[in-house]
């Protein structure tokens, strides 16, 4: 009897009627694979039984009055079909079987196993049609369920059959589509990522430029940030960016702004003016600052180029010069000068630039 598995003991609680059926099937194969009763008396294979039905299974059998040497194992196995009988509930096994459904998770072909076993005890006169109903009843495939609901006269080994096919071709296609969403990786060598430069490059043109450092950087990631001037020798900028210096390179000639142009959203903020200079139509560049020539109303412009400006300015007389034809009105904004100083504006272009 060594190499086969043992039946385990009988299960008395819950669907005793049930429960005995599983394991009098498991008990008839263990018997037939594992003992050779051709010479085995009776009273050996009752004890083979009532080893192996457990130890509730022998008080159930010293209530039953059977004698151990007395009794053949059909005896036996029939006072126990009896005694488990009156303990089945028809209606609820029904309810079981009418009740279940596919669970999240469960593969139709393990759901299709589930109502078999528990339609066994429901003594439908054709559990095959049951069998085929309730699974078109109990799958959660809607389309699925509408594909078998075209079928004339649809037979269980049909259903059975068009359930998993259908489950292995939606587990192939899930499969393919996972493979081609799924890219190909080098592993070999492959040098973790700068998750800083990646922003980066995606967001720099929405960085300004710093006036610290003259480059476009992340809010607190300022290069110049406890560096020391090599001009006015005081932290946190570099020299070409040194207010100091700027300061100085200043021309003497200093005016009053009277017109400037700008977005209508910023016309109650404060703009920050750097330096202010002095510059006729078409005259000579100044040697410490960058100047271009720009054409409006085919006029030339000296412009000086800065980067960091927040607004473009320019005189009163020479916006008329020009014979500009823009609608001027009162300014509502304060520019300010390097060392806070308030610059007066007199007018501004009602347009965006």
């Amino acid at each position: 009897m060594e190499g086969f598995r043992i039946p385990p003991t009988m299960d008395f609680n819950g669907n005793t009627c049930h429960n005995w059926s599983i394991w009098e099937q498991k008990f008839d194969i263990y018997m037939l694979a594992a003992v050779d009763t051709t010479d085995i008396k009776e009273q050996k294979k009752v004890a083979i039984f009532l080893n192996l039905i457990g130890e509730q299974g022998v008080e159930i059998f010293n209530t039953l009055n059977l004698k151990l040497e007395l009794s053949t194992l059909k005896d036996v196995k029939a006072a126990f079909q009896k005694y488990c009988d009156p303990k089945k509930n028809i209606i609820f096994d029904r309810y079981k079987f009418l009740s279940c459904n596919q669970k999240e998770g469960q593969s139709i072909s393990n759901y299709i196993t589930e109502i078999k076993t528990l339609v066994k005890v429901c003594e439908y006169q054709d559990e095959d049609e049951m069998i085929r109903d309730k699974i078109i009843l109990g799958i959660k495939d809607n389309n699925l369920r509408e594909k078998l609901l075209q079928y004339e006269n649809l037979s269980l080994k049909k259903t059975e059959e068009i359930c998993n096919v259908t489950e292995v071709s939606r587990k192939q296609a899930e499969a393919m589509i996972k493979e081609e969403k799924t890219p190909e990786v080098d592993t070999i060598n492959r040098k973790p990522r700068n998750k800083i430069s990646e922003f980066s490059n995606v967001n720099s043109n929405n960085l300004k430029i710093c006036n610290k450092c003259g480059l476009k950087h992340f809010k607190f990631k300022c290069p110049a940030f406890g560096k020391i001037c090599a001009y006015c020798k005081k932290p946190n900028h570099f020299a070409s960016c040194c207010f100091s210096k700027r300061t100085r390179k200043n021309v003497k000639n200093k005016f009053e702004v009277e017109t400037t142009s700008f977005h209508e959203d910023d016309v109650n903020d404060d703009f920050f003016i750097d330096s202010l200079e002095s510059s006729q139509l078409n005259s000579g560049k100044s040697k410490n600052a960058l100047f271009e020539n720009v054409k409006i109303n085919n006029n030339d412009v000296l412009f000086k180029l800065d980067s960091g400006a927040e607004c473009n300015i320019i005189p009163t007389k020479v916006y008329f010069h020009l014979g500009s034809v823009e609608e001027l009105s009162s300014a509502r904004v304060t520019l300010m000068a390097f060392g806070r100083k308030m610059v007066k504006v007199n007018f501004l272009v009602n347009h965006a630039t």
